[in-house]
């Protein structure tokens, strides 16, 4: 059976101002894909995400959910299917870490807050296979950086999405907590959820991914499994640097060496 088309992306150009950060991308994201975005500074990997979660409005192209454009949904609909985790977490107010979480059941409410015992065991659900048991209680604007992203994480998850939408999720965790957080999203993800996450780590990108979209200067620079997009021309090409490309002996995928310019004329 053909997995549902979430997204259809046809030749979406965006800029800010006069400068054209995103030209001409097309693509589709497929029900229970997780798709890693990867690429340099400035190719556009957050702009494309906040396009796709409806934030910004492509200047030429369109973007389809479910069949239908983007900007035509409600936001409160459109919030029932997608939850986003951005990249800038700006501590928010002094909420307590559940509080904040069970915010996420918002869009499933007709009208108001108002949140039974099955909503609190439901939150306490998360945070304890989350490992947050430890932050019960806290207040949000209390925590480090890495912890307040979890919390956020949490929050996306209890919004029960159909899609998603993750800005550098482990960007400010150590690589316990990466491991932690990106195999609880490879088990969301195989019971159903469609993930697509912007990642600097490319071998993270390369283990938890089953497609990885490479952007280039604002386009699709290579589009496919990590063996087909991850090798060492295209990082060599796109990141301008050398690189050695090896296979994981036990995941049998793309492991990524970056080469120091100083062994390179030896």
């Amino acid at each position: 059976m053909k997995e549902e088309i979430l997204f259809l992306v046809d030749g979406v150009t965006f800029c800010y101002g006069k400068y054209e950060v995103l030209h001409n991308i097309t693509f589709e994201v497929r029900e229970g894909e997780i798709i890693g975005i990867i690429g340099p500074n400035g190719a556009g990997k957050s702009t494309l995400l906040k396009l796709l979660a409806g934030y910004l409005l492509p200047e030429r192209g369109s973007i389809a959910f479910l069949g239908q454009n983007l900007k035509k949904y409600e936001k409160r609909t459109l919030a029932r299917y997608i939850a986003t985790l951005p990249q800038a977490l700006d501590p928010p107010f002094s909420y307590t870490v559940e509080e904040f979480i069970l915010m996420g059941r918002y869009p499933h409410f007709q009208r108001g807050f108002f949140y039974g015992s099955e909503h609190q065991e439901f939150v306490a659900d998360i945070m304890e296979t989350m490992d947050m048991g430890h932050l019960t209680g806290r207040q949000m604007n209390s925590l480090s950086e890495g912890e307040r992203q979890k919390v956020y994480l949490a929050q996306c998850i209890a919004q029960d999405p159909k899609v998603l939408l993750l800005d550098e999720p482990v960007s400010h965790l150590d690589i316990k907590h990466q491991m932690h957080t990106l195999e609880l999203l490879e088990n969301l993800h195989s019971e159903g959820l469609t993930i697509l996450m912007v990642l600097h780590d490319l071998n993270l990108a390369s283990e938890f991914c089953s497609r990885v979209v490479l952007l280039s200067k604002g386009g699709v620079y290579a589009d496919g499994i990590p063996q087909e997009t991850l090798t060492f021309n295209n990082i060599e090409e796109v990141y301008d640097t050398v690189v050695i490309v090896k296979e994981n002996p036990i995941s049998k995928k793309p492991f990524i060496i970056p080469v120091s310019k100083k062994y390179l004329n030896l």
